[in-house]
């Protein structure tokens, strides 16, 4: 038997194996991991604006920055108050696609409503007091608060 009549056969069999053993593309990120990619990064206060129900408080929080990590914590550096924002806690999206990623949660429970982070990144909510603080200072922190932060 001769094998060299068998051999376009196998050259022809070995093209097409060889060509049907593509690579399986790489799965498309979830919506969630898209918007955890871009929030997960050290957002500084820099030329950015703090404002408390519309007043400019920008000058109260100055060298303020905030770290979001992919691990859904976060990082404080010059809070001005750890009641508005804490030194460190945990957060989650409040959902797992669409508006429910405009959202997070703190781990103290309060719902801090985000922009799309691009290069900057807005985060507002209300902070309401459910106990007494030291010294009285219920009007100073309560109300809305708008955070413009950036990169």
């Amino acid at each position: 038997m001769n094998i060299t009549r068998f051999l376009p056969f196998l050259l022809i069999f070995g093209i097409i194996a060889i060509s049907g053993c593509k690579k399986d593309p790489e799965p498309e990120p979830s919506e969630e991991d898209q918007r955890l990619e871009a929030l997960a990064d050290t957002w500084k206060l820099g030329s950015g604006t703090v404002t408390l129900d519309g007043n400019d408080r920008t000058a109260d929080w100055a060298g303020f920055e905030i770290t979001f990590t992919t691990a859904k914590g976060y990082s404080t550096t010059a809070s001005f108050d750890d009641n508005v924002w804490p030194s460190a806690g945990t957060w989650n999206f409040q959902g797992i696609s669409g508006s429910g990623l405009d959202v997070i949660i703190r781990n103290d429970g309060i719902a801090v409503n985000i922009s799309t982070p691009t290069t900057t990144l807005t985060l507002s909510f209300d902070y309401l007091i459910t106990r007494p603080l030291k010294n009285g200072r219920v009007e100073s922190i309560e109300g809305n608060w708008i955070f413009s932060l950036s990169e």
